[in-house]
């Protein structure tokens, strides 16, 4: 089950990887890069204090995703409850590989853009630069959705319910506490270039 999770990790690895820089900046489904130089389809805006707190989201998404997995495998252990029987399996196998791999390649084609513009994706950190390129330009969250791609495949292989029924409410907590707040710092920021933005682009899909 490592290649599923390969995008999760990567988001990880971003934060990790990423050198110590003097600009702050902060990621997230609308990402920001510094101030310069500024990347194709980037749209930056001038320093100021105010902008510095970022969305105010302190938990990574990517270990919102592990721990309603996590949760749904304990609870599945406690109370076993399978999908389908076991003669579907190899038919379970390919959808399941297929979402996580469709999944993994949206979650770097999305990350890429990101890396294009110099963006961090650590959520307390200021937005400075608007991406609206790749897969931005189909969805406000391309990596949110490719996340939920993932885990929708990890839960097919696994063959269980209950993780299943964790993912609405999963949904429901990333809209509602992440998504959001990111949108309201990016309206206060960008103002009418983002929502120009949100009129063009849906939330999700």
């Amino acid at each position: 089950m490592l290649f599923p999770l390969s995008c999760i990790g990567s988001v990880e690895l971003t934060l990790v990887s990423e050198a110590p820089e003097p600009t702050p900046a902060v990621g997230g489904p609308i990402a920001p890069g510094p101030i310069a130089p500024e990347a194709d389809g980037a749209d930056p805006v001038e320093d100021d204090v105010t902008l510095q707190r970022g969305a105010g989201v302190s938990v990574p998404p990517p270990l919102l995703f592990v721990g309603f997995l996590a949760a749904g495998h304990v609870a599945n252990s406690v109370w076993p409850w399978a999908m389908w029987p076991a003669r579907l399996s190899v038919t379970a196998h390919v959808v399941g590989w297929s979402l996580a791999a469709f999944g993994t390649v949206v979650c770097g084609w999305a990350g890429r853009q990101l890396r294009r513009g110099d963006t961090p994706i650590l959520l307390t950190r200021p937005v400075l630069t608007l991406v609206d390129t790749g897969p931005y330009r189909l969805s406000r969250n391309p990596m949110y959705v490719s996340l939920f791609l993932v885990a929708i495949g990890i839960v097919i292989l696994w063959n269980m319910i209950w993780p299943l029924i964790g993912l609405p409410l999963l949904w429901l907590v990333l809209d509602r506490w992440v998504v959001r707040r990111e949108e309201r710092h990016l309206v206060e920021v960008f103002g009418d270039r983002y929502e120009s933005y949100q009129a063009r682009v849906r939330r999700w899909f």
